[in-house]
């Protein structure tokens, strides 16, 4: 049979199957979720205009100290985890023992990729030495400028010569210290909404000397209107399906977990499951709360028990690998 008829049939009747797969394959729905995002800080040195601190919604100001960081990560020492992100809704950078912490993580959790994200205002020459030495599968680099003028506007702060200065002093030491770096890949990021597609074009090929002859590459993420908290240029589908940011818990530096990364902004109630330093991880995914979250996902009515994920854009971010239920609301 040739290969058109072949891919044709797929299409046609395949589908459904495929998707099934792929729900169960990607274990979206697992107790506890297979991947997490770990808040050292929710301090930062920018307000940006895509960013609900720009705004001034945030939850009150704190870093996680060592020994309640230790206390987090033997809590979760016994689970396995597909991705841990090393970074909240704050700058890493501020915690002055995000080293340690991660070198603690990286001796004591299991997980196929742990990703690391900076504004690159603090990457300096002794912050490059540490970032290189630990085994982080991608750093995130946010520039989000091609030049001054628009680094101001996005970033509300005048630091885009530093942030190009601090990558370029990265880009020498990969250079010149090749056989020290243990970083898989270095992304510089930038955000597709917040600016138009010729001008991050044009910062491609501004620095595309970047890009060679080390592991850096560019990446755009989509933007994010944080539970629409922040009005902009949100990416959006028509028809709605479950949102899978509902297991990518937040977990904030004060130990308070989030069902959705996207509440640690504003500590939203609603998504709030309980203290990691207080609480087993598996018992608050266990919890009545959680349960209900996750019914009213799979059956289209999530925005009614958890108000901000009415206007929240993120469930359109990603892909829909559930699969809908023939003649029924519900979502399998």
């Amino acid at each position: 049979m040739p290969n058109q008829v072949i891919k044709k049939y797929l299409k046609k009747f395949g589908t459904p199957l495929l998707k099934i797969r792929e729900r169960f394959r990607r274990q979206i729905y697992t107790k506890p979720p297979k991947r997490i995002s770990i808040e050292i800080t929710n301090m930062c040195n920018l307000r940006c205009s895509y960013c609900p601190r720009g705004i001034g919604i945030c939850r009150p100001l704190g870093i996680m100290q060592m020994d309640n960081f230790v206390k987090l990560i033997n809590n979760l020492k016994k689970y396995e985890f597909d991705q841990i992100d090393f970074v909240g809704f704050g700058e890493a950078f501020l915690n002055k023992d995000w080293n340690k912490m991660a070198k603690y993580m990286f001796d004591n959790l299991k997980a196929k990729r742990i990703f690391f994200t900076t504004n690159g205002i603090l990457l300096n020459e002794e912050n490059i030495k540490k970032l290189a030495s630990l085994p982080f599968d991608a750093v995130n680099i946010s520039l989000n400028g091609v030049n001054k003028e628009e680094y101001l506007k996005i970033n509300r702060a005048d630091m885009y010569e530093v942030v190009v200065e601090n990558i370029e002093k990265l880009i020498s030491y990969l250079k010149k210290y090749s056989f020290l770096n243990k970083v898989k890949v270095y992304y510089i990021q930038f955000i597709s909404g917040i600016q138009k597609e010729e001008e991050i074009n044009k910062a491609k090929i501004l620095h595309q000397d970047w890009i060679k002859d080390v592991p850096v590459k560019f990446s755009v993420i989509s933007y994010s209107n944080w539970g629409g908290l922040v009005n902009g240029p949100a990416v959006w589908r028509n028809k709605r399906y479950p949102c899978s940011h509902l297991y990518v818990p937040g977990i904030a530096w004060d130990g308070n977990v989030y069902a959705c990364c996207i509440a640690l902004a504003d500590g939203d109630n609603d998504l709030y499951l309980g203290n990691i330093f207080e609480n087993d991880f598996l018992s608050l995914y266990k919890s009545e709360k959680f349960n209900k979250l996750g019914q009213a996902n799979l059956s289209g009515t999530l925005g009614k028990i958890a108000n901000k994920c009415v206007k929240c854009n993120a469930w359109c971010r990603v892909d829909n690998i559930f699969y809908k239920i023939p003649f029924t609301k519900k979502w399998l």
